[in-house]
């Protein structure tokens, strides 16, 4: 039973340090590709030919924005996987406990009623036994004055 316990923990903590890694992941890469994004935007307007024709910065903007929100939406479902998956660990985890505890109101169940029988069992052994102890009142002693 501990063993499960153990179990279900681990893989909770398996699954946090993987969203924690996809996290930081995300934010890596959504770092990189903003920040490339704004250089190559602000590169590109500094060029005096393309300052020029407008419709070429246009172009190659066109073709530069689409990777990134390639990059943004991946990253969005990556993190949008990682709170599925930390909900399912938390509905997980609260059915283990709630197994366990199960597992464990049985067994206090059954310890109650062996410790009722067993209670029975000594005092019906006890009562005859009782019955036959002779009983000696014992009389204080007289003082002595002396």
């Amino acid at each position: 039973m501990e063993q499960k316990w153990n179990a279900a923990f681990d893989l909770v903590r398996m699954q946090q340090a993987i969203g924690m890694r996809r996290l930081v992941r995300f934010g890596v890469i959504m770092g990189v590709a903003l920040a490339g994004q704004i250089l190559v935007t602000l590169s590109l307007g500094t060029v005096p030919w393309i300052q020029q024709h407008v419709v070429a910065l246009v172009f190659i903007e066109l073709v530069w924005w689409p990777p990134f929100f390639c990059i943004l939406y991946f990253s969005f479902t990556g993190v949008v996987k990682l709170v599925r998956l930390a909900l399912r660990s938390q509905e997980l985890l609260e059915k283990q406990f709630a197994q366990l505890s199960y597992e464990f109101e049985n067994r206090l169940a059954i310890y109650e009623q062996r410790l009722q029988e067993k209670e029975r069992q000594v005092k019906r052994l006890s009562r005859p036994m009782q019955e036959k102890m002779p009983i000696v009142h014992l009389e204080p002693l007289p003082r002595s004055e002396h």
